[in-house]
Protein backbone atom coordinates (compact mmCIF):
# COMPACT_ATOMS: atom_id res chain seq x y z
CA UNK A 1 0.00 0.00 0.00
CA UNK A 2 3.02 2.18 0.69
CA UNK A 3 4.47 2.02 -2.71
CA UNK A 4 1.47 3.56 -4.10
CA UNK A 5 0.73 7.12 -1.42
CA UNK A 6 3.14 10.02 -1.78
CA UNK A 7 2.20 10.71 1.52
CA UNK A 8 0.98 9.82 4.85
CA UNK A 9 -1.30 11.19 7.17
CA UNK A 10 -4.01 10.90 10.01
CA UNK A 11 -6.36 13.47 8.54
CA UNK A 12 -7.10 15.11 5.45
CA UNK A 13 -8.81 18.33 5.46
CA UNK A 14 -9.70 19.83 1.74
CA UNK A 15 -10.63 24.09 2.09
CA UNK A 16 -9.03 26.65 4.31
CA UNK A 17 -12.39 28.71 5.16
CA UNK A 18 -13.35 29.16 8.55
CA UNK A 19 -14.75 25.34 8.69
CA UNK A 20 -11.92 23.53 7.15
CA UNK A 21 -9.03 25.73 9.83
CA UNK A 22 -11.12 24.30 12.81
CA UNK A 23 -10.91 20.99 12.05
CA UNK A 24 -7.56 21.05 11.20
CA UNK A 25 -6.43 22.55 14.73
CA UNK A 26 -8.59 20.90 16.77
CA UNK A 27 -7.30 17.58 14.94
CA UNK A 28 -3.78 18.43 15.39
CA UNK A 29 -4.56 19.83 18.91
CA UNK A 30 -6.05 16.11 19.82
CA UNK A 31 -3.11 14.36 18.72
CA UNK A 32 -3.60 14.19 14.80
CA UNK A 33 -0.81 14.50 11.54
CA UNK A 34 -2.79 16.80 9.70
CA UNK A 35 -2.57 18.56 6.27
CA UNK A 36 -4.95 20.95 4.25
CA UNK A 37 -5.01 20.92 0.85
CA UNK A 38 -5.72 24.47 -0.64
CA UNK A 39 -7.14 25.03 -4.62
CA UNK A 40 -5.52 29.00 -4.68
CA UNK A 41 -2.39 30.20 -3.40
CA UNK A 42 -4.47 32.24 -0.38
CA UNK A 43 -6.14 30.83 2.40
CA UNK A 44 -9.65 32.02 3.50
CA UNK A 45 -12.09 31.53 1.13
CA UNK A 46 -15.28 32.72 1.39
CA UNK A 47 -14.98 33.56 4.81
CA UNK A 48 -11.78 35.56 4.39
CA UNK A 49 -13.75 37.94 2.36
CA UNK A 50 -16.99 37.85 4.60
CA UNK A 51 -18.15 39.66 6.94
CA UNK A 52 -16.59 37.78 9.89
CA UNK A 53 -19.89 37.36 12.03
CA UNK A 54 -20.76 34.04 13.53
CA UNK A 55 -24.48 33.55 14.96
CA UNK A 56 -23.41 31.71 18.76
CA UNK A 57 -27.12 31.53 20.98
CA UNK A 58 -26.08 32.12 24.30
CA UNK A 59 -22.78 32.99 23.78
CA UNK A 60 -20.34 33.98 26.88
CA UNK A 61 -21.15 37.40 26.76
CA UNK A 62 -24.63 36.83 27.08
CA UNK A 63 -24.51 34.38 30.02
CA UNK A 64 -21.69 36.76 31.43
CA UNK A 65 -25.01 39.33 32.11
CA UNK A 66 -26.02 41.00 28.71
CA UNK A 67 -29.15 40.30 28.17
CA UNK A 68 -30.69 40.49 25.03
CA UNK A 69 -34.29 41.91 24.04
CA UNK A 70 -37.19 39.49 22.85
CA UNK A 71 -40.25 40.87 21.42
CA UNK A 72 -43.44 40.82 23.43
CA UNK A 73 -46.81 40.33 20.61
CA UNK A 74 -49.39 40.78 23.73
CA UNK A 75 -47.69 43.61 25.80
CA UNK A 76 -46.64 44.86 22.44
CA UNK A 77 -43.25 45.61 23.38
CA UNK A 78 -39.31 44.17 24.19
CA UNK A 79 -38.34 42.47 27.22
CA UNK A 80 -34.95 41.72 28.62
CA UNK A 81 -34.54 38.04 29.76
CA UNK A 82 -32.11 35.72 29.36
CA UNK A 83 -31.32 33.96 26.11
CA UNK A 84 -31.60 30.24 26.21
CA UNK A 85 -31.60 27.10 23.84
CA UNK A 86 -34.89 26.73 23.96
CA UNK A 87 -35.59 29.84 22.34
CA UNK A 88 -32.95 29.44 20.00
CA UNK A 89 -34.37 26.12 19.11
CA UNK A 90 -37.89 27.01 18.40
CA UNK A 91 -36.69 30.39 16.27
CA UNK A 92 -33.91 28.42 14.48
CA UNK A 93 -36.90 25.30 13.49
CA UNK A 94 -39.31 28.09 12.47
CA UNK A 95 -36.84 29.54 9.83
CA UNK A 96 -35.89 26.16 8.59
CA UNK A 97 -39.40 25.32 7.65
CA UNK A 98 -39.15 21.50 8.17
CA UNK A 99 -36.63 21.70 5.51
CA UNK A 100 -33.74 20.76 8.08
CA UNK A 101 -34.06 17.99 10.75
CA UNK A 102 -34.36 18.77 14.55
CA UNK A 103 -30.93 16.80 15.51
CA UNK A 104 -29.09 19.17 13.42
CA UNK A 105 -30.60 22.05 14.79
CA UNK A 106 -30.34 20.68 18.06
CA UNK A 107 -26.88 19.90 17.41
CA UNK A 108 -25.80 23.28 16.22
CA UNK A 109 -27.66 24.87 19.39
CA UNK A 110 -25.57 22.89 21.60
CA UNK A 111 -22.18 22.71 19.97
CA UNK A 112 -21.38 26.05 18.35
CA UNK A 113 -20.72 27.45 21.98
CA UNK A 114 -18.44 24.85 22.53
CA UNK A 115 -16.60 25.32 19.82
CA UNK A 116 -15.95 28.88 19.76
CA UNK A 117 -15.21 28.45 23.60
CA UNK A 118 -12.39 26.14 22.51
CA UNK A 119 -11.04 28.29 19.52
CA UNK A 120 -10.77 31.23 21.91
CA UNK A 121 -9.22 28.83 24.49
CA UNK A 122 -6.51 26.82 22.54
CA UNK A 123 -6.10 28.89 19.21
CA UNK A 124 -5.00 33.14 18.46
CA UNK A 125 -8.71 33.86 17.65
CA UNK A 126 -9.86 36.25 20.56
CA UNK A 127 -13.61 37.11 20.37
CA UNK A 128 -15.77 40.22 20.52
CA UNK A 129 -19.16 40.91 21.20
CA UNK A 130 -21.66 42.40 18.24
CA UNK A 131 -24.33 43.46 20.54
CA UNK A 132 -26.55 45.32 17.99
CA UNK A 133 -26.81 43.03 15.36
CA UNK A 134 -30.66 41.76 15.18
CA UNK A 135 -31.55 38.53 13.75
CA UNK A 136 -33.38 38.67 10.78
CA UNK A 137 -36.42 38.29 12.17
CA UNK A 138 -36.93 39.56 15.44
CA UNK A 139 -40.31 39.82 16.27
CA UNK A 140 -40.52 35.78 15.67
CA UNK A 141 -40.96 33.56 19.15
CA UNK A 142 -37.35 32.91 20.20
CA UNK A 143 -35.63 35.64 18.01
CA UNK A 144 -33.68 38.85 19.35
CA UNK A 145 -33.22 42.29 18.93
CA UNK A 146 -29.42 41.76 19.59
CA UNK A 147 -26.77 40.18 21.24
CA UNK A 148 -25.95 36.81 19.35
CA UNK A 149 -23.17 37.51 17.06
CA UNK A 150 -19.56 37.48 17.79
CA UNK A 151 -16.78 38.21 15.42
CA UNK A 152 -12.96 37.90 15.89
CA UNK A 153 -10.57 40.59 17.45
CA UNK A 154 -9.00 42.66 15.14
CA UNK A 155 -5.51 41.17 13.65
CA UNK A 156 -2.40 43.61 13.00
CA UNK A 157 -0.69 41.94 10.35
CA UNK A 158 2.45 43.55 11.57
CA UNK A 159 2.41 41.60 14.35
CA UNK A 160 2.04 38.29 11.71
CA UNK A 161 4.79 35.70 11.01
CA UNK A 162 5.31 36.52 6.91
CA UNK A 163 4.68 33.11 5.95
CA UNK A 164 0.70 33.95 7.53
CA UNK A 165 0.82 37.27 6.02
CA UNK A 166 1.56 36.53 2.37
CA UNK A 167 -0.98 33.20 2.47
CA UNK A 168 -4.02 35.67 3.79
CA UNK A 169 -6.85 36.20 1.30
CA UNK A 170 -7.86 39.99 1.58
CA UNK A 171 -11.25 40.64 0.91
CA UNK A 172 -11.30 44.11 -1.78
CA UNK A 173 -13.74 45.99 1.43
CA UNK A 174 -12.16 44.75 4.22
CA UNK A 175 -11.82 48.15 6.95
CA UNK A 176 -9.94 48.08 10.46
CA UNK A 177 -13.73 47.65 12.06
CA UNK A 178 -15.50 45.97 13.98
CA UNK A 179 -18.54 45.11 12.94
CA UNK A 180 -20.00 46.74 15.97
CA UNK A 181 -18.51 50.00 15.14
CA UNK A 182 -19.91 49.62 11.36
CA UNK A 183 -22.86 49.10 12.71
CA UNK A 184 -23.36 52.05 15.44
CA UNK A 185 -21.72 54.29 12.53
CA UNK A 186 -24.67 53.93 10.42
CA UNK A 187 -23.10 51.57 7.88
CA UNK A 188 -21.32 52.29 4.67
CA UNK A 189 -23.62 54.19 3.38
CA UNK A 190 -23.21 56.72 5.56
CA UNK A 191 -19.34 56.79 5.68
CA UNK A 192 -19.48 60.62 4.86
CA UNK A 193 -22.35 61.66 7.33
CA UNK A 194 -19.75 62.84 10.54
CA UNK A 195 -20.29 60.03 12.35
CA UNK A 196 -17.63 57.88 11.32
CA UNK A 197 -14.05 58.02 13.41
CA UNK A 198 -11.69 58.59 10.20
CA UNK A 199 -8.71 59.45 12.58
CA UNK A 200 -9.42 55.89 14.31
CA UNK A 201 -9.52 54.13 11.22
CA UNK A 202 -5.88 56.11 9.80
CA UNK A 203 -4.35 55.25 12.73
CA UNK A 204 -5.14 51.37 12.93
CA UNK A 205 -4.40 51.53 9.31
CA UNK A 206 -0.57 52.24 10.27
CA UNK A 207 -0.76 49.27 12.32
CA UNK A 208 -1.90 47.47 9.28
CA UNK A 209 -5.09 46.16 11.17
CA UNK A 210 -8.04 43.86 9.60
CA UNK A 211 -11.02 42.71 10.54
CA UNK A 212 -13.68 40.79 9.52
CA UNK A 213 -13.67 37.49 7.96
CA UNK A 214 -10.02 38.45 7.26
CA UNK A 215 -9.08 38.47 11.25
CA UNK A 216 -10.79 35.31 11.45
CA UNK A 217 -9.29 33.34 8.85
CA UNK A 218 -5.63 35.29 9.98
CA UNK A 219 -6.14 34.07 13.84
CA UNK A 220 -7.03 30.42 12.35
CA UNK A 221 -3.84 30.44 9.99
CA UNK A 222 -1.58 31.33 12.05
CA UNK A 223 -2.55 28.50 15.19
CA UNK A 224 -2.18 26.39 12.33
CA UNK A 225 1.35 26.89 11.04
CA UNK A 226 2.51 27.45 14.58
CA UNK A 227 1.27 24.15 15.34
CA UNK A 228 2.97 22.67 12.69
CA UNK A 229 -0.46 21.87 10.46
CA UNK A 230 0.65 21.23 7.08
CA UNK A 231 -0.84 23.73 4.46
CA UNK A 232 -0.36 22.81 0.20
CA UNK A 233 -1.27 25.66 -1.26
CA UNK A 234 -2.19 25.48 -5.17
CA UNK A 235 -3.10 21.96 -4.38
CA UNK A 236 -7.05 21.27 -5.52
CA UNK A 237 -8.05 17.59 -4.55
CA UNK A 238 -10.14 16.16 -7.32
CA UNK A 239 -11.11 12.61 -5.88
CA UNK A 240 -11.44 10.71 -3.03
CA UNK A 241 -9.94 6.92 -2.66
CA UNK A 242 -12.29 4.80 -2.11
CA UNK A 243 -11.48 1.23 -0.44
CA UNK A 244 -14.00 -1.24 0.02
CA UNK A 245 -16.28 1.47 0.87
CA UNK A 246 -14.55 3.28 2.82
CA UNK A 247 -12.77 6.65 1.96
CA UNK A 248 -8.88 6.31 2.57
CA UNK A 249 -7.42 9.26 0.95
CA UNK A 250 -7.31 12.08 -1.34
CA UNK A 251 -5.72 12.39 -5.17
CA UNK A 252 -4.50 15.76 -5.19
CA UNK A 253 -2.93 17.91 -8.23
CA UNK A 254 0.13 19.91 -7.37
CA UNK A 255 2.50 21.59 -9.94
CA UNK A 256 0.74 19.40 -12.93
CA UNK A 257 1.47 16.22 -11.03
CA UNK A 258 -0.76 13.81 -9.48
CA UNK A 259 -0.65 14.10 -5.12
CA UNK A 260 -1.87 11.00 -3.72
CA UNK A 261 -2.38 11.68 0.02
CA UNK A 262 -3.39 8.52 2.14
CA UNK A 263 -5.29 9.03 5.11
CA UNK A 264 -5.34 6.82 8.65
CA UNK A 265 -8.88 8.27 9.79
CA UNK A 266 -10.72 10.23 7.40
CA UNK A 267 -11.13 12.93 5.25
CA UNK A 268 -12.69 16.73 5.82
CA UNK A 269 -14.60 18.34 2.86
CA UNK A 270 -14.65 22.07 3.60
CA UNK A 271 -14.57 22.82 0.15
CA UNK A 272 -17.21 25.52 0.10
CA UNK A 273 -20.40 25.87 -2.40
CA UNK A 274 -21.16 25.50 -6.04
CA UNK A 275 -21.70 28.94 -7.12
CA UNK A 276 -18.75 29.62 -9.65
CA UNK A 277 -19.01 26.13 -11.19
CA UNK A 278 -19.90 26.92 -15.48
CA UNK A 279 -22.79 24.47 -15.09
CA UNK A 280 -23.86 23.92 -11.51
CA UNK A 281 -25.87 26.76 -10.43
CA UNK A 282 -28.15 26.87 -13.51
CA UNK A 283 -28.54 22.86 -13.59
CA UNK A 284 -29.35 23.28 -9.57
CA UNK A 285 -30.24 26.61 -8.26
CA UNK A 286 -34.19 27.43 -8.19
CA UNK A 287 -33.86 30.17 -9.94
CA UNK A 288 -31.20 32.41 -12.03
CA UNK A 289 -27.84 33.53 -9.97
CA UNK A 290 -26.07 36.14 -11.55
CA UNK A 291 -23.12 38.09 -9.15
CA UNK A 292 -21.96 35.92 -6.51
CA UNK A 293 -19.94 37.47 -3.95
CA UNK A 294 -17.62 34.77 -3.21
CA UNK A 295 -13.86 34.60 -4.53
CA UNK A 296 -13.99 33.34 -8.11
CA UNK A 297 -13.11 29.55 -6.95
CA UNK A 298 -16.01 28.02 -4.96
CA UNK A 299 -17.17 25.44 -8.24
CA UNK A 300 -18.50 22.49 -6.22
CA UNK A 301 -15.07 20.24 -6.29
CA UNK A 302 -15.94 18.88 -2.93
CA UNK A 303 -19.90 18.03 -3.65
CA UNK A 304 -18.27 16.36 -7.13
CA UNK A 305 -15.78 14.22 -5.14
CA UNK A 306 -18.47 13.09 -2.66
CA UNK A 307 -21.41 12.17 -5.23
CA UNK A 308 -18.61 10.10 -6.63
CA UNK A 309 -17.98 8.34 -3.69
CA UNK A 310 -22.35 8.06 -3.39
CA UNK A 311 -23.04 10.86 -0.66
CA UNK A 312 -26.72 11.89 -0.82
CA UNK A 313 -27.38 15.78 -1.49
CA UNK A 314 -29.56 18.32 -0.43
CA UNK A 315 -30.84 21.80 -0.62
CA UNK A 316 -29.42 21.81 -3.84
CA UNK A 317 -32.00 24.49 -4.91
CA UNK A 318 -31.15 26.75 -2.64
CA UNK A 319 -28.47 29.28 -1.86
CA UNK A 320 -27.16 32.26 0.57
CA UNK A 321 -29.01 35.05 -1.63
CA UNK A 322 -27.84 38.00 -1.50
CA UNK A 323 -28.86 41.12 -4.15
CA UNK A 324 -25.61 41.83 -5.76
CA UNK A 325 -24.27 44.91 -8.39
CA UNK A 326 -21.39 45.30 -10.39
CA UNK A 327 -19.33 47.92 -10.04
CA UNK A 328 -17.07 47.09 -12.92
CA UNK A 329 -14.22 45.81 -10.11
CA UNK A 330 -12.76 42.50 -10.73
CA UNK A 331 -11.45 40.06 -8.49
CA UNK A 332 -9.03 37.02 -8.86
CA UNK A 333 -9.41 37.88 -12.73
CA UNK A 334 -13.68 37.65 -12.32
CA UNK A 335 -15.64 40.44 -11.59
CA UNK A 336 -16.20 41.34 -8.19
CA UNK A 337 -19.92 41.88 -7.17
CA UNK A 338 -20.89 44.21 -4.44
CA UNK A 339 -23.75 42.81 -1.34
CA UNK A 340 -27.15 45.37 -1.82
CA UNK A 341 -27.44 45.95 1.67
CA UNK A 342 -27.18 48.95 3.84
CA UNK A 343 -28.33 50.60 0.08
CA UNK A 344 -32.00 48.82 -0.35
CA UNK A 345 -33.05 50.50 3.14
CA UNK A 346 -32.72 54.79 2.80
CA UNK A 347 -34.84 56.55 2.69
CA UNK A 348 -35.58 57.70 -0.85
CA UNK A 349 -34.32 54.18 -2.71
CA UNK A 350 -36.52 51.77 -4.41
CA UNK A 351 -36.15 48.76 -6.39
CA UNK A 352 -38.29 48.13 -9.26
CA UNK A 353 -38.65 45.16 -11.81
CA UNK A 354 -38.54 45.86 -15.95
CA UNK A 355 -42.07 46.55 -15.81
CA UNK A 356 -41.38 50.00 -13.12
CA UNK A 357 -43.33 47.99 -10.13
CA UNK A 358 -41.80 47.80 -7.03
CA UNK A 359 -42.05 43.61 -5.91
CA UNK A 360 -40.75 43.40 -2.39
CA UNK A 361 -40.14 45.12 1.04
CA UNK A 362 -36.77 46.41 0.64
CA UNK A 363 -35.66 46.43 4.49
CA UNK A 364 -36.10 42.50 4.79
CA UNK A 365 -32.74 40.71 4.90
CA UNK A 366 -30.90 40.45 1.76
CA UNK A 367 -31.96 36.51 1.50
CA UNK A 368 -35.52 36.72 1.40
CA UNK A 369 -35.60 39.85 -0.84
CA UNK A 370 -33.11 38.06 -3.01
CA UNK A 371 -35.50 34.94 -3.17
CA UNK A 372 -38.22 37.55 -4.23
CA UNK A 373 -36.73 38.25 -7.54
CA UNK A 374 -37.25 34.64 -7.98
CA UNK A 375 -41.10 34.89 -8.24
CA UNK A 376 -42.30 32.87 -11.67
CA UNK A 377 -44.87 34.49 -13.65
CA UNK A 378 -46.88 31.29 -15.58
CA UNK A 379 -48.84 33.30 -17.63
CA UNK A 380 -45.87 35.09 -19.41
CA UNK A 381 -43.66 32.63 -18.77
CA UNK A 382 -40.68 34.34 -17.09
CA UNK A 383 -38.98 35.98 -13.83
CA UNK A 384 -41.09 39.37 -13.96
CA UNK A 385 -38.42 40.50 -11.56
CA UNK A 386 -34.69 39.64 -13.34
CA UNK A 387 -33.62 42.27 -14.27
CA UNK A 388 -34.25 44.64 -10.93
CA UNK A 389 -32.75 48.61 -10.58
CA UNK A 390 -32.34 50.05 -7.31
CA UNK A 391 -33.39 53.26 -8.02
CA UNK A 392 -32.88 56.67 -6.10
CA UNK A 393 -32.66 60.50 -6.95
CA UNK A 394 -30.66 63.48 -6.25
CA UNK A 395 -30.85 63.75 -2.44
CA UNK A 396 -30.04 60.77 -1.78
CA UNK A 397 -27.10 61.14 -3.72
CA UNK A 398 -25.89 63.87 -2.10
CA UNK A 399 -26.44 62.47 1.23
CA UNK A 400 -25.04 58.93 1.20
CA UNK A 401 -22.33 57.14 -0.29
CA UNK A 402 -23.92 54.55 -2.67
CA UNK A 403 -21.52 51.56 -3.25
CA UNK A 404 -18.64 53.24 -4.84
CA UNK A 405 -19.68 56.60 -5.51
CA UNK A 406 -19.18 59.21 -2.60
CA UNK A 407 -22.28 61.96 -1.95
CA UNK A 408 -21.97 64.31 -4.46
CA UNK A 409 -19.57 62.75 -6.66
CA UNK A 410 -19.70 62.81 -10.39
CA UNK A 411 -21.42 59.51 -11.37
CA UNK A 412 -20.19 57.08 -13.83
CA UNK A 413 -22.00 55.10 -17.13
CA UNK A 414 -21.67 52.23 -16.48
CA UNK A 415 -22.63 51.06 -13.18
CA UNK A 416 -24.78 54.07 -12.89
CA UNK A 417 -27.41 55.22 -15.14
CA UNK A 418 -29.53 59.11 -14.35
CA UNK A 419 -31.72 60.78 -16.15
CA UNK A 420 -33.80 64.45 -15.72
CA UNK A 421 -37.04 62.55 -15.31
CA UNK A 422 -37.98 59.19 -14.30
CA UNK A 423 -39.44 58.75 -18.16
CA UNK A 424 -36.24 59.05 -19.81
CA UNK A 425 -34.56 57.19 -17.03
CA UNK A 426 -36.78 54.11 -17.64
CA UNK A 427 -36.41 54.52 -20.90
CA UNK A 428 -32.41 54.16 -20.66
CA UNK A 429 -32.59 50.90 -18.77
CA UNK A 430 -35.30 49.20 -20.49
CA UNK A 431 -38.37 50.18 -17.89
CA UNK A 432 -41.80 50.55 -18.23
CA UNK A 433 -41.95 54.50 -17.77
CA UNK A 434 -45.39 55.03 -17.72
CA UNK A 435 -45.61 52.65 -14.97
CA UNK A 436 -42.16 53.47 -12.70
CA UNK A 437 -43.64 56.89 -12.83
CA UNK A 438 -47.26 55.97 -11.46
CA UNK A 439 -45.17 53.50 -8.99
CA UNK A 440 -42.93 56.25 -7.92
CA UNK A 441 -45.93 58.82 -7.33
CA UNK A 442 -47.94 56.55 -4.97
CA UNK A 443 -44.60 55.51 -3.54
CA UNK A 444 -43.97 59.13 -2.63
CA UNK A 445 -47.66 59.81 -1.54
CA UNK A 446 -47.36 57.35 1.63
CA UNK A 447 -43.56 57.50 2.11
CA UNK A 448 -43.78 61.23 3.27
CA UNK A 449 -46.19 59.90 5.80
CA UNK A 450 -43.93 57.02 7.22
CA UNK A 451 -45.78 54.12 5.69
CA UNK A 452 -45.98 51.42 2.80
CA UNK A 453 -49.05 49.85 2.67
CA UNK A 454 -48.40 47.63 -0.34
CA UNK A 455 -45.14 45.87 1.34
CA UNK A 456 -44.84 47.11 4.63
CA UNK A 457 -41.58 48.53 4.93
CA UNK A 458 -40.54 49.97 7.77
CA UNK A 459 -42.86 47.96 10.24
CA UNK A 460 -40.00 45.46 11.37
CA UNK A 461 -37.53 46.39 13.69
CA UNK A 462 -34.81 44.93 11.34
CA UNK A 463 -36.45 47.34 8.32
CA UNK A 464 -35.82 50.48 10.71
CA UNK A 465 -32.57 49.15 12.22
CA UNK A 466 -30.63 49.69 8.76
CA UNK A 467 -32.32 52.55 7.48
CA UNK A 468 -31.02 55.95 8.88
CA UNK A 469 -31.97 57.08 12.57
CA UNK A 470 -32.08 60.92 11.45
CA UNK A 471 -34.89 60.70 8.96
CA UNK A 472 -38.45 60.95 10.04
CA UNK A 473 -41.03 59.27 10.07
CA UNK A 474 -39.80 56.05 8.86
CA UNK A 475 -35.91 55.95 8.72
CA UNK A 476 -36.03 53.47 5.72
CA UNK A 477 -39.27 56.01 3.88
CA UNK A 478 -38.28 58.68 2.12
CA UNK A 479 -40.07 60.34 -0.90
CA UNK A 480 -38.29 59.59 -4.49
CA UNK A 481 -38.51 63.35 -6.12
CA UNK A 482 -35.60 65.81 -6.33
CA UNK A 483 -34.10 65.30 -10.50
CA UNK A 484 -31.75 64.03 -11.65
CA UNK A 485 -32.60 60.01 -10.96
CA UNK A 486 -30.72 57.29 -10.99
CA UNK A 487 -30.60 53.47 -11.05
CA UNK A 488 -28.14 50.90 -11.12
CA UNK A 489 -28.90 46.75 -12.13
CA UNK A 490 -29.20 44.85 -9.19
CA UNK A 491 -28.82 41.17 -9.56
CA UNK A 492 -30.01 38.06 -7.93
CA UNK A 493 -26.37 36.95 -6.40
CA UNK A 494 -24.99 35.15 -3.30
CA UNK A 495 -22.67 35.19 -0.88
CA UNK A 496 -22.81 30.64 -1.59
CA UNK A 497 -24.31 28.08 -2.46
CA UNK A 498 -26.11 26.54 0.81
CA UNK A 499 -27.46 23.30 -0.73
CA UNK A 500 -24.52 20.12 -0.59
CA UNK A 501 -23.60 17.11 1.30
CA UNK A 502 -26.30 15.85 3.99
CA UNK A 503 -24.45 15.16 6.97
CA UNK A 504 -25.37 13.92 10.62
CA UNK A 505 -24.99 15.45 13.73
CA UNK A 506 -21.57 13.97 13.91
CA UNK A 507 -20.73 15.46 10.46
CA UNK A 508 -20.29 12.54 8.46
CA UNK A 509 -21.66 12.76 4.66
CA UNK A 510 -24.13 10.22 4.01
CA UNK A 511 -24.96 8.20 1.49
CA UNK A 512 -28.62 7.96 0.05
CA UNK A 513 -29.77 4.95 2.55
CA UNK A 514 -28.72 7.72 5.17
CA UNK A 515 -25.54 5.55 6.25
CA UNK A 516 -22.47 7.51 7.27
CA UNK A 517 -20.08 6.71 4.70
CA UNK A 518 -17.05 5.90 6.78
CA UNK A 519 -13.85 8.38 6.76
CA UNK A 520 -15.75 10.97 4.87
CA UNK A 521 -16.57 14.07 7.00
CA UNK A 522 -17.80 17.71 5.95
CA UNK A 523 -18.55 21.41 7.06
CA UNK A 524 -19.45 24.65 5.64
CA UNK A 525 -20.62 25.58 2.74
CA UNK A 526 -20.10 22.32 1.08
CA UNK A 527 -22.88 20.57 3.16
CA UNK A 528 -26.47 20.95 2.97
CA UNK A 529 -27.40 24.13 5.45
CA UNK A 530 -28.87 23.55 9.09
CA UNK A 531 -31.11 26.38 8.70
CA UNK A 532 -32.71 24.90 6.05
CA UNK A 533 -32.36 27.23 3.29
CA UNK A 534 -33.54 30.08 5.45
CA UNK A 535 -31.32 32.36 7.34
CA UNK A 536 -32.15 33.38 10.91
CA UNK A 537 -29.43 36.27 11.43
CA UNK A 538 -25.87 36.95 10.11
CA UNK A 539 -23.17 34.08 10.78
CA UNK A 540 -25.26 31.27 10.85
CA UNK A 541 -22.98 30.43 7.57
CA UNK A 542 -19.34 30.82 9.18
CA UNK A 543 -21.33 29.64 12.28
CA UNK A 544 -21.86 26.29 10.83
CA UNK A 545 -18.54 25.76 9.91
CA UNK A 546 -16.83 26.19 12.65
CA UNK A 547 -19.67 24.06 14.26
CA UNK A 548 -19.72 21.19 12.15
CA UNK A 549 -15.79 21.47 11.45
CA UNK A 550 -15.29 21.07 15.31
CA UNK A 551 -17.27 18.23 15.53
CA UNK A 552 -15.26 16.27 12.59
CA UNK A 553 -12.15 16.53 14.47
CA UNK A 554 -13.55 15.65 17.50
CA UNK A 555 -14.91 12.63 15.98
CA UNK A 556 -12.32 11.69 13.74
CA UNK A 557 -9.58 11.60 16.62
CA UNK A 558 -11.55 10.04 19.10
Amino acid sequence: MSERWDIEVDVVVAGTGAGGLTAAVVAQERGAKVIVLEKTDKAGGASAVSGGAVWVPNNRFLRAGFQPEFWDPQRKTWIKKPDSKDQTFKYLKAIAAGRSSDELIKTYNDTVNEACEYLEENTHVEWSHVTLMPDYFPEWEGAVKGGRIMEANLVSLNALPPEVVEKIRISPTTLPLFLEELIKWGGLATMTSGSWDFKLIEERSKDRLYGWGTALIARLLHTCLERGVEVRYNTPASNLAVENGKVVGVIAEHEGKELRIRTKKGVVLATGGFEWHEKMPEAFLRGPMKGPMSPPHNTGDGHRMAMEAGAQVGLMSEAWWFPTVHTMDDYDGKPYYRGVFFEKVLPGVIIVNRYGKRFANEGVNYFDFTRAMHTWNPNKHEYPNIPAWMIFDERVHQKYTIFTMFPGAEPTDPPFKWANTLKELAEKNGIDAEVLEDTVERFNECAVEGKDPEFNRGESYFDRFYGDPNWEPNPTLGPVEKPPFFAIEVYSGCLGSCGGLKINTKAQVLDYKDKPIPGLYAAGNVTAAVSGGGYPSSGITIGAGICFGYIAARELTK
